[in-house]
């Protein structure tokens, strides 16, 4: 042992122990920085889907105002932003839809809209929808603000 030793003398490096201590703490460290970024990419999404929830009342107020107009014409259900289903507002120059009053027409949710307006629902099972994660309450999903 005593030759090993001396052998050994002068050689430098980290024991096996200090090495698991080393991997065990990156381990650690790896696991709470996941965590934390899939708490980031679920407030992302709804962050995403109020804004976009935002934008179809904003289209809303655009499309009666113009044809000023305090309801749109005819029951209005399922809106997913195509132009076949936009909710129309009568105005003496014609009809305004709210298709017309948006700024994409790329929604990932279908919007019943009454007739006064409001939003009274919204379901994100459509194709490309938000999906099921945080979004939904029951088969419909709610968008909080």
């Amino acid at each position: 042992m005593k030759s090993f030793r001396k052998a050994c003398r002068g050689q430098k490096g980290f024991t096996l122990i200090e090495l698991l201590v080393v991997i065990i703490i990156l381990g650690v460290l790896a696991a709470v920085v996941t965590l934390a970024v899939t708490r980031f990419i679920g407030k992302g999404k709804l962050e995403s889907a109020n804004a976009e929830l935002v934008t179809v009342q904003a289209a809303i107020e655009s499309a009666l105002a113009e044809a000023n107009a305090a309801e749109f014409t005819g029951d209005t259900t399922d809106w997913t932003g195509d132009e076949a289903g936009s909710p129309v507002a009568a105005s003496t120059s014609g009809n305004v839809t709210v298709f017309e009053m948006m700024r994409t027409h790329k929604l990932k949710a279908a919007y019943d809209i009454d007739q006064d307006g409001t939003i009274s629902d919204a379901d994100c099972s459509i194709t490309n929808g938000w999906g099921s994660d945080i979004l939904f309450n029951a088969t419909d999903c709610v968008f909080y603000k």
